[in-house]
């Protein structure tokens, strides 16, 4: 067996002070972000603080510190490397700071209009990505990903997962003849956009706070984790044992058992799922 396959492993259990020590280490630098910089959400936060653990372990893991140790200074972000792994169980824990207090102070509302527009937004995207790329090795997993969410929140970062898809491969999905729509990719985002004002409106000050602070780890997790996967990627491109430890942000996330109840005051050390808080 391959050094590789045994370096990291995904915690199967929330650990509510790694992921509060987490929050403490990348809090300046989530809070010192421009408010312009801020990136919309994309991906399950909750899932993709275990990705952004996993990748982590592996990149300081010792085979593969030894290699990136010799590429040279200037061609490597080595921040990027020291703080992914502590993104990710800041990602943890402000997914479930947001969930508690959203469940203590909500009175979310969405207006039933503004769902139904944005439902059936989703499910024409839904049947021509699923046409299209179903059987894709990145895209199919991310397709079914996409799927297992319900519910509002859920909704809008499911509109806004289906607008970057169409994005990204924008010269095929145009060409479909019955459920592409031009604009649909701004229209997805605009009702994400929507969406999330309305729940925000109705979410208590506490709640208000960790979902900037969401966003704001977001941005931090992703670029560490684009940087540090490209990296690995090229380093380890000719290391098939290597590349099945470079899980893609979105996608499945690595296995783990169901995530903590956020109705308690401070949340038990329970085993985390893939379809945790958005």
């Amino acid at each position: 067996m391959s050094d590789f396959e045994t370096t990291t492993a995904t915690p199967t259990d929330y650990d509510p002070a790694r992921g509060e020590a987490g929050w403490v280490a990348i809090e300046p630098k989530a809070r010192a972000l421009p408010v312009d910089q801020i990136q919309r959400m994309s991906v399950n936060l909750y899932d993709g603080g275990l990705r952004a653990i996993h990748l982590g372990r592996f990149a300081t893991s010792e085979p593969v510190a030894a290699r990136i140790a010799r590429l040279p200074a200037d061609e490597l972000d080595a921040q990027a490397f020291e703080i992914l792994e502590p993104c990710g169980w800041a990602a943890l824990h402000v997914s479930m700071q947001a969930e508690v207090a959203a469940v203590a102070e909500s009175r979310a509302t969405v207006p039933g209009a503004l769902a139904a527009e944005g439902l059936e937004q989703v499910l024409r995207m839904r049947a021509l990505a699923d046409y299209y790329f179903a059987d894709d090795p990145v895209l199919g997993p991310e397709l079914a990903s996409i799927r297992k969410g319900s519910g509002h929140k859920d909704l809008a970062l499911d509109l806004v997962r289906y607008a970057a898809i169409y994005d990204a491969h924008h010269a095929l999905v145009s060409r479909d003849p019955k459920h592409y729509r031009p604009g649909d990719a701004s229209n997805a985002r605009r009702l994400a956009d929507a969406i999330n004002e309305a729940l925000a409106a109705s979410q208590g000050p506490t709640a208000r706070e960790w979902i900037e602070q969401k966003a704001r780890v977001f941005t931090l997790l992703r670029n560490a984790y684009d940087e540090v996967h490209a990296t690995l990627s090229w380093l380890f491109r000719r290391d098939p044992a290597a590349q099945r430890q470079l899980i893609h942000l979105h996608g499945p996330a690595p296995k783990a058992a169901s995530k903590p109840k956020p109705a308690e005051a401070t949340p038990p050390a329970a085993p985390a799922p893939t379809d945790a808080p958005a």
